[in-house]
């Protein structure tokens, strides 16, 4: 099998197979090392202290060193040569045949040999004063039985302390991903009618907690979004069916008139109809770029006060068919770095939202200043106000205060405007509104 198509849980598992093979492996072959290491150094100490006890004895009892040695209990196996024809063995030594253990033996390098009966010694080739050769030996059977006894453990625990721990550790993965399971199985259940639905958190401390509470996260704003989707695609199609529904109206009425002066005013009154449609088609595609990230802004340093002069400028005739009053107060105020564009449609879409919400005769007055280091723009209207509780709806997307006696109007102008401010840095926001009338007010920070 391929390793990507194994489940995460089982690579999990053989990763933690083979690394803990690994360890305990090297663990064995340490402790093996070092109990080899520490028994053969006993039997090394005591070849050493033979080897000096014959030493000594050939340095003082030279001629008598066959009967010395002899009587010696500490040395049961040793062979030593003093001349060429003298030569002294233990019977110890000669009865296990330790002579055939010196051929080719270093000297001062002990060995390990066995004889043909089985038995294992550790023997030492040494020499001494004069011409003087000698050979000791120390039975290791003890640490060759201790040896194996040992090897026999570590190579029959070290296994089934393996398949305990692969057990353990599959159990363990189990339960551990048991959380990943859960969430999976309800992800899958998962759709668009159902994005209220959350994926299970057991332990929100652990990762696989934080990984669901950041899903879940998602999942949250994921339904907002279709929920202002819902909410948008309702609002659009109410506000399309009304004018076309208008025009529909209209156009079977001048079907069955044969008056000119009634054809003119019914055509007269479906451009009025498609003049709204193609405000409202332009603001939605305005939203649609802007909120699918394809609107790039073109900055450059924007004279506010200029701008402000140029937009009354353009709509002041409508204001003087209603025959309303345009004041304007604009200083010279420090340039702000803004798409010139987009902040121009946000001040077209107050001015014309002040002259539709403004009475006949009424009062527009328009104002660019400094405060600090802030750039204010303020346009103020002699409308029927809007209430407190309302400030921030008539933001919203498709808000037309007022019900059937409000102004015509796609219910987008203040929305598109509020969005095109804020996307140049700065904040919109009704700074008073009374029963006299009501003030937008723009603020945008001065570069430093």
């Amino acid at each position: 099998m391929q390793p990507w198509r194994m489940t995460f849980r089982t690579r999990l598992m053989l990763w933690y197979t083979a690394t803990l093979s690994v360890l305990l492996l090297v663990f064995a072959l340490q402790v093996y090392a070092l109990a080899r290491a520490s028994l053969l150094g006993e039997l090394d100490a005591a070849l050493q202290e033979d080897a000096a006890q014959i030493q000594w004895m050939v340095r003082t009892n030279p001629l008598s060193f066959d009967v010395v040695t002899e009587e010696h209990p500490a040395l049961p196996f040793h062979t030593v040569s003093l001349r060429e024809n003298h030569v002294h063995a233990s019977e110890g030594w000669r009865g296990a045949g330790l002579d055939a253990a010196l051929a080719g033996l270093p000297f001062d390098t002990p060995i390990l040999w066995n004889n043909p009966a089985g038995d294992t010694f550790r023997v030492l080739k040494g020499s001494g004063p004069g011409e003087a050769r000698f050979a000791v030996a120390r039975e290791a059977n003890d640490a060759r039985v201790t040896l194996r006894a040992l090897a026999l453990t570590l190579g029959v625990g070290i296994p089934s302390t393996l398949a305990f721990a692969v057990l353990g550790g599959a159990l363990l993965a189990r339960r551990s991903l048991r959380p990943v399971g859960a969430m999976a199985r309800q992800a899958r259940r998962l759709t668009a009618e159902r994005l209220s639905e959350r994926l299970p958190v057991e332990n929100q401390h652990d990762e696989f907690g934080e990984l669901a509470l950041v899903f879940n996260d998602t999942l949250a704003r994921l339904e907002d979004s279709f929920e202002q989707l819902r909410r948008f695609t309702a609002d659009a199609s109410h506000q399309l069916r009304t004018p076309l529904a208008s025009i529909r109206a209209v156009g079977e009425q001048g079907l069955a008139s044969d008056s000119p002066a009634e054809l003119r005013e019914t055509i007269g009154s479906m451009l009025e109809e498609t003049d709204r449609l193609t405000a409202l088609a332009e603001g939605l595609l305005t939203i649609t770029r802007a909120e699918s990230g394809q609107l790039v802004l073109h900055r450059e340093p924007v004279d506010l006060a200029a701008l402000a002069l140029e937009c009354v400028e353009s709509l002041e005739i409508l204001a003087e068919e209603k025959l309303q009053k345009l004041g304007t107060e604009l200083e010279s105020v420090p340039h702000i770095p803004a798409d010139p564009g987009l902040l121009r449609q946000a001040i077209l879409n107050l001015f014309d939202n002040a002259i539709k919400y403004t009475p006949e005769g009424g009062r527009i007055h328009v104002g660019v200043w400094r405060e600090d280091k802030t750039v204010v723009f303020e346009i103020s209207d002699s409308g029927p106000g809007i209430d407190k509780k309302d400030h921030e709806l008539v933001f919203a997307r498709f808000t037309r205060l007022g019900g059937e006696n409000s102004p015509s109007g796609s219910g987008l102008g203040l929305s598109v405007a509020r969005w095109a401010v804020e996307l140049n840095g700065g904040r919109l926001f009704i700074a008073k509104s009374t029963s006299a009338g009501t003030t937008f007010r723009m603020e945008f920070r001065t570069p430093d």
